[in-house]
């Protein structure tokens, strides 16, 4: 019987050149004798440490005041979206490039979202120690270019190592990514530079850094992961997926006025670590003359108003979204065929 590392030996493509992938097996043994370490959160059973991430959404549904809320609370350790599960344990730092908005809307909106959470002195002190914001508005930032990492890449390699921080934002992807949008093989290239990013050393010791993209919606939006725009290799290579929308009819199938479309559904199409379906609720548009002056801040919806949704929980809300929209497919589908 020939030993095992014999077998390694003699299949080296090239003897004496060690493979930075096929020189680090899994240890199964250890996998037999030792249970798996507990999953690590940046936001409590929603958000998980170590992956490269999605946020979908048409324009106006709210993606950066639910970005910009979520890199407030992880880096001072407030509720995220005003939901108290949703605490991280412990403060962290977040790096933030925005390539739509300029300094002042950022801004304003943190301004809003700052007042609304009525943070305390040590929540405050926090947060210029914590957050690293960029805004990128009318200049081109590339990740890569005809397949190779750009000048702007390694230099954002250089600021997360000299950073460390829990969470790297792109928002949106469009301003980052100027390949194809449907070339699959580019999304999936572009996704591994994603992940190279998430995966840099420091102080030898390798970060669990998460990278979270902002992208836009598909027209005909529908509640999964096909909702995001171009590519499906972009849903298929990140590891979690969340998708924004706002309410625009009632269950009863009528249309809400557009002033009073002021919910919006939050839903996780995608993730490997929890139960589909499990975190979907619905959050209220905060409005200027109603709530203090914090209008466009996200806040979870604690009562459903009656005349909006018949059903007077989140869960029942979306399984009959989900009812309605397999009933649509299926009739397209006879029309098809």
């Amino acid at each position: 019987m020939t030993d095992k590392n014999e077998v390694v030996k003699t299949k080296s493509v090239i003897p004496g050149v060690k493979d930075e992938i096929l020189s680090n097996s899994f240890d199964i043994e250890s996998f037999l004798q030792n249970n798996p370490p507990l999953i690590e959160w940046i936001i409590p059973d929603l958000i998980p440490c170590d992956i490269t991430a999605m946020l979908t959404g048409k324009g106006g549904s709210g993606k950066t005041f639910w970005l910009l809320d979520l890199m407030i609370s992880i880096s001072c350790g407030a509720s995220f979206l005003n939901k108290k599960e949703w605490t991280p344990k412990k403060p962290s730092k977040v790096l933030c490039i925005f390539g739509e908005e300029t300094k002042e809307i950022i801004h304003r909106r943190l301004k809003k979202i700052i007042k609304f959470k009525n943070l305390n002195n040590q929540q405050l002190k926090l947060l210029p120690e914590n957050i690293f914001i960029y805004s990128s508005h009318g200049k081109n930032p590339a990740l890569m270019s005809s397949g190779s990492e750009s000048d702007f890449y390694k230099n954002l390699i250089g600021k997360i190592e000299e950073i460390e921080p829990t969470l790297v934002i792109f928002d949106p992807i469009a301003r980052f990514y100027k390949e194809d949008e449907n070339d699959n093989t580019k999304a999936t290239i572009f996704i591994e530079k994603l992940e190279k990013l998430k995966t840099h050393q420091t102080l030898n010791e390798k970060r669990k850094t998460s990278i979270l993209i902002a992208h836009h919606t598909n027209k005909g939006i529908l509640n999964n992961q096909t909702s995001s725009r171009g590519a499906s290799a972009f849903v298929d290579g990140v590891r979690w997926q969340c998708l924004l929308s706002r309410i625009e009819t009632n269950l009863a199938g009528e249309t809400i006025s557009a002033q009073d479309r002021n919910l919006i559904s939050m839903t996780i199409p995608k993730s490997n670590h929890l139960k589909y379906g499990a975190n979907d609720i619905v959050l209220r548009v905060l409005d200027d003359a109603k709530d203090n002056n914090c209008g466009g801040v996200l806040s979870e919806c604690d009562q459903l108003e009656e005349e909006t949704l018949t059903s007077g929980n989140t869960a029942g809300y979306h399984s009959k979204v989900s009812e309605q929209q397999n009933k649509k497919r299926s009739v397209r589908k006879q029309k098809v065929y």
